[in-house]
């Protein structure tokens, strides 16, 4: 005003208002959902003369930095907060410009896009984008999937793939996650892998042999494979492959078999390529032939014919070989071994000598001894074993008493000072008389010969002929009398009369033998005598054996009525807890009056019975009571498997669902169970989106108890690298009670269970059910710990919807004081900011005004 009175003043008159010039007469603003847009115009006149104004904005969104303008060009700076709107929609509204030069509008529109992520492909907008991205390159995607904006711009209107994606990238390689989320979400197959080979055979000599296996992937993903091998003589050129390393959809291992570690003939090996999904085996043969591998050849055909002639010597011993054919195959035995081991060529004719005489051949037995004769001397140096063969033959041939004595003397004193060789004293065994009368002698010789590491067959023969002979003399079962009758019981050498000893001093052990348990079985499996049975049964007990492969043993102990301590709590216990049988009555009769079975086979029993009980009715009534004290105390223990979700069913159903059982009933009723037989998973994870937290639960045998409460409740397998799966993991998941069949009788009955309310929420979210139950329901959800945020304000929403639509104003308030704007869509958050005007709540009202804008609020209310 004061420049207008000094411009009138000096005579200067304008009779023309300049007009207001714009660079913009109108702005048409595009911001992605959940960012802030910036920009500006300018305002000058058309005079080019400086302008004054003030401005501002209809919308609370769309903010000016400055109110008032003085220059000749005067730039305006202006924001629109878009971070509370969601996707397409829009706001509209004016900037109003007053100026010494007029007044004039300026009309925006704004227009929320949909958001997307930048990428070399262009713009990715959706999972379709993403998806032809990851195929075409995988390092890119892996970047933008565990980027902070993958899930809010790709996944915000899909609440069960952002579950998903919120689980699965926790996974520790992000590769994995991304491979798992994309066949979760049905962009893609699943990738498998094979090889070419599985056997591979290999005749190798000095140098070391490269070879490769050829992997083939089926489709595109991704994978890693961990090779590892049990071998020594192979090296692997890789001990982890990423699908990074296929060109094409092939991908070589190259691997080298090192001669140096492994021996002449034959070596074993494998390959292991462990995926998450299983394990391929390749099976590899190496023939190794070394510069020595004719001595070795010759090393090995020569113990073939030592072990040949012992075996026609046993068999002969045994009566199972007639004298002409086991002098003939074993002269033809040694005859090889002279040609090859020339060292113990004398030992080999001896023992030629030997066949010659008891096939009545004595004068060629007499004539290879005698030349012998001269040599004898020095054998007595450098073969004492042989020295001592010529002796013991010299007195077989001439069976005169001073070639007896001669020979007697000469092994004895060769024995007990310079040799032990349990040769001598089989060479004594045969030519001492006092053997023939003093069977405890010879065993305790033998037996000496045993603790010195002698392990011979043909001593065990000696010693087992005696036991047969005389059983009596088996008084103990020590490892020596063990080792000879389990050698024995093998050859089928043993008498029913030994047998019979063997089996009283088997039932007087106090601990289980596995090797004793072995000679019983075979010894009853021979003789099917019942005292064997009872040993086999009570060493079984005596040892706490349950394991389900003595089953048979138990349930043959069962079908002989054998009187055992615990027999029939041990054939319980063995049974396979998904056996399909019939238990016998006298098991069934037992433990009307027994109880001292564990809680876990009772629950096995008990559900039997229920499961049969129009077969076995009178059974049933009366194990009833028995049943209905045993599911009390389980229930109160909050105790679960199949077969106690069998008895809590049926207990229930016979009787009225008391406040008592109630309260325990939902920690029981809404348990799986997950059965998963890859070897590679260690846990489960459970997901509820109504929760923040996720429960994990170890697999203990392949299995693991989980509770499952609502219907869209997420699994996650997690194995030993701490990767998650949830579409490529094969699993059963077994839900062990109806527990449709309780909730709204626990519920009438108070039960206020946090998995409880869950589940009878999601059923009036579903049905939309707004009666007197479903809003109390509601009531209770906003007190259970742990609840997500947008679960939460999901139920005090309708809450806030049903007492204002029911003219309940105070409800009302109690429920506006506590809802958090933050996290509703436009639509609720404006209905919200109406009710603070109507219930005059006006600082709330305000506040929330400041913050989100009056865009979409009932001008009416605004007033």
């Amino acid at each position: 005003m004061k420049e207008k009175v000094e411009r009138l003043a000096k005579g200067v008159f304008e009779y023309e208002t300049p007009g207001i010039l714009l660079s913009e007469e109108e702005l048409l603003i595009t911001v992605d959902a959940g960012k802030v847009y910036s920009g500006s115009f300018t305002i000058k006149n058309s005079k080019n003369t400086p302008i004054k104004g003030i401005l501002y904005s209809s919308s609370e969104l769309f903010r000016l930095e400055q109110e008032s303008f003085t220059e000749k060009e005067n730039v305006i700076h202006y924001s629109f907060y878009g971070d509370n709107m969601n996707p397409l929609e829009s706001a509209k509204g004016e900037i109003c410009i007053v100026s010494d030069c007029g007044e004039i509008l300026i009309p925006f529109t704004v227009n929320i896009e949909v958001p997307y992520l930048n990428s070399s492909m262009g713009k990715i907008k959706d999972l379709f984008n993403f998806t032809n991205l990851a195929k075409a390159d995988w390092a890119e995607a892996i970047k933008l999937f565990k980027s902070r904006e993958f899930h809010r711009i790709l996944l915000h209107h899909d609440t069960k793939y952002l579950l998903l994606y919120q689980n699965i990238i926790k996974s520790r390689s992000v590769s994995q996650a991304l491979e798992e989320f994309l066949i979760a979400i049905r962009k893609k197959l699943h990738m498998n892998i094979s090889v070419d080979k599985t056997v591979l055979n290999y005749d190798i000599g000095k140098e070391s042999i490269m070879d490769k296996l050829l992997f083939t992937k089926d489709n595109w993903g991704y994978s890693e494979i961990r090779v590892s091998t049990d071998a020594p003589f192979l090296s692997m050129e890789h001990k982890l492959i990423w699908s990074d390393n296929f060109v094409g959809n092939t991908c070589p291992l190259e691997f080298v078999l090192n001669p140096v570690f492994m021996r002449s003939g034959n070596n074993y090996g494998r390959i292991y390529l462990a995926t998450a999904h299983g394990i391929i085996i390749v099976e590899i043969t190496c023939r190794c032939k070394k510069s020595e591998d004719k001595k070795d050849y010759n090393h090995r055909k020569i113990q073939q014919y030592q072990h040949k002639v012992a075996e026609n010597y046993l068999d002969f011993r045994r009566n199972r070989m007639p004298l002409n054919q086991y002098v003939d195959e074993t002269k033809a035995v040694l005859e090889n071994l002279i040609a090859l081991d020339r060292k113990n060529k004398d030992r080999y004719r001896l023992m030629h000598t030997h066949l010659l005489i008891i096939s009545g051949e004595d004068r060629e037995a007499d004539q290879i001894l005698e030349e012998y004769g001269p040599l004898a001397e020095g054998l007595k140096q450098s073969a004492v074993v042989s020295y001592c063969g010529y002796r013991y033959l010299l007195a077989l041939l001439h069976k005169d008493e001073a070639s007896i004595q001669e020979a007697l003397y000469t092994i004895h004193d060769y024995y007990a000072k310079d040799c032990s060789d349990w040769k001598l004293l089989w060479f004594i065994l045969y030519i001492d008389k006092k053997y023939d009368n003093d069977k405890v002698h010879k065993l305790e010789d033998i037996k000496e010969q045993y603790e010195t590491g002698c392990r011979s067959p043909i001593l065990y023969f000696e010693v087992a002929s005696v036991f047969n002979e005389e059983p009596s003399l088996l008084h103990e079962l020590g490892g020596f009398e063990l080792q000879v009758m389990h050698w024995g019981i093998n050859i089928g050498y043993t008498t029913k009369e030994a047998a019979m000893q063997f089996t009283y001093l088997a039932g007087k052990r106090k601990q289980f033998s596995l090797l004793v348990h072995h000679c019983l079985v075979r010894l009853y499996e021979k003789y099917r005598i019942k005292d064997m049975l009872i040993a086999i049964c009570s060493l079984l007990i005596k040892g706490h054996q349950r394991s389900n492969k003595y089953f048979k043993w138990y349930r043959s102990g069962v079908e002989e009525q054998l009187r055992i301590t615990e027999l029939y709590e041990y054939y319980m216990y063995s049974i396979a807890e998904n056996a399909d049988i019939v238990l016998p009555q006298p098991i069934l009769l037992y433990f009307i009056y027994n109880s001292s079975l564990s809680d876990r086979r009772k629950s096995f029993l008990y559900a039997y019975i229920v499961k049969n009980k129009e077969t076995i009715p009178e059974i049933y009534r009366t194990y009833y009571k028995r049943m209905e004290q045993f599911i009390r105390k389980q229930i109160t223990a909050h105790a679960i498997n199949a077969g106690l979700a069998l008895l809590y069913e049926e207990i229930i159903a016979e009787q009225e669902l008391t406040p008592e059982i109630a309260e325990e009933l939902p920690y029981v009723m809404f348990k799986h169970e997950i059965v998963c037989n890859n070897q590679n998973i260690k846990g489960v994870y459970v997901v509820h989106k109504e929760m923040q937290e996720e429960v994990y639960t170890p697999l203990a045998g392949g299995t693991a108890l989980v509770d499952i409460y609502t219907e869209d409740a997420e699994v996650f397998l997690v194995d030993g690298f701490d990767n998650r799966y949830t579409a490529t993991v094969e699993y059963t998941l077994n839900k062990l009670m109806h527990w449709e069949y309780y909730v709204n009788t626990c519920y009438d009955l108070h039960v206020n269970h946090s998995m409880l309310l869950l589940n009878l929420s999601e059923k009036a979210q579903t049905y939309l059910k707004f009666d007197e139950q479903s809003i109390e329901i509601r009531k209770h959800i906003l007190g259970i710990k742990g609840l997500h945020q947008t679960y939460y304000n999901k139920n005090i929403l309708d809450l806030i919807y049903y007492y204002y639509d029911n003219f309940e104003g105070e409800l009302l308030e109690a429920y506006l004081q506590e809802i958090d704007l933050h996290g509703l869509d436009k639509a609720d958050r404006d209905k919200i900011i109406e009710f603070f005007i109507i219930r005059d709540l006006n600082d709330k009202a305000l506040a929330a005004l400041e913050e989100f804008g009056f865009e979409g609020i009932a001008a009416g209310r605004l007033i």
